[in-house]
This record gives C-alpha cells, structure tokens and sequence, in this order.
C-alpha cells in the first residue's frame, strides 16, 4: 500500500491490513526527502506502520534523478508521465517490486472522490451560520492563498444562483 500519511492513503492502509489474513504483513511504501523537512509526513505515517503487522518501507528520494528509467516508465505508464512527481512512484513500484508485491493500493485522487471542502460553504450560508462560514473561509484562504471575499463569492454565493439568473 502507498502510505503517504495523508488521509486517503492512511484510510486505504488501514482497511487493506484489516482485510488481509492476520498471518500475512502488509508492506506500505512511503517517499521521503529528508533535504525537504517541509515534505516529510513521517510523524503521520508512522502512527499507522507501528503496527506489529504492517511492513514499512522508506523510500529516500533526496537522490533520485527525476528522469530516471524512462523508457521503462514510459512502457509501463503506456504514455509520458503528466508531471515531474512521477519518479516518487516509480521509486515506490520499484521497491514493491524488490520484496514480491504485484499490487499496490494507494489513495491517490480521494480527494476528488469526496470533495476539496469547498461544497460545505453553501451549506454554511443557507442557514446563516456565518460565524463558522467566516472561520472557514479565513482557513481555506490562508491554505489556498486567495482572499475570503473571492472565496465567499465563488464558492459559497455562486453554487447559490440557480443558472438561468447567471446569463
């Protein structure tokens, strides 16, 4: 399983080893870069591989090289990687790969699966409550960047505006 010590692939580790024969360990794989202390989600990932049952692998990549290995990522990807993070996984496959794992479980694109949070804002403001819209608002702002009145109007206000007063 991909382990990154997010969400998702915390989740999807903790339902994989629940499923798995007791007498069988679950090998997680996790990326780290210990010249980046701002990437490194050990603290996270670790509360799942304390498990006595549960197999974790590190996977250095301070010195990986980005484009490493192309021709065989490409032949198994069956086209060109999409972004330049492609090499983490590649790494991560490897690995499995050296120990006898054929499949690997992640948790990758959950997020789209359930939503980015931004779905709960009109849900705040229909009923009016406005302090906690506002709480919001000031946290996905500093996380994403952007000013909470464009938030307010984007993503609480406009989801409100039946189409046909949009035009």
């Amino acid at each position: 399983s991909d382990l990154s010590g997010g969400l998702d692939s915390t989740a999807v580790t903790v339902m994989a080893r629940d499923l798995l024969p007791s007498s069988e360990p679950l090998h997680t794989f996790s990326n780290l870069f210990e010249d980046a202390p701002g990437s490194d989600a050990r603290e996270f990932f670790e509360l799942v591989t304390e498990r006595d049952d549960i197999t974790a692998h590190k996977i250095y990549l301070d010195e990986t090289k980005a484009l490493v290995d192309q021709e065989e990522v490409v032949r198994y990807l069956d086209h060109p990687p999409h972004d330049t993070m492609h090499f983490a996984k590649w790494e991560r496959l490897k690995a499995a790969s050296e120990v006898g794992i054929g499949v690997q479980l992640s948790g990758v694109m959950g997020d789209s699966a359930v939503g980015y949070g931004f779905g709960m804002l009109p849900r705040l403001l229909r009923p009016g409550r406005l302090y906690q819209l506002f709480h919001e608002l000031r946290a996905m702002g500093d996380v994403v960047g952007a000013p909470t009145r464009q938030l307010l109007r984007q993503n609480a206000l406009d989801p409100l505006i039946p189409t046909t007063l949009k035009r």
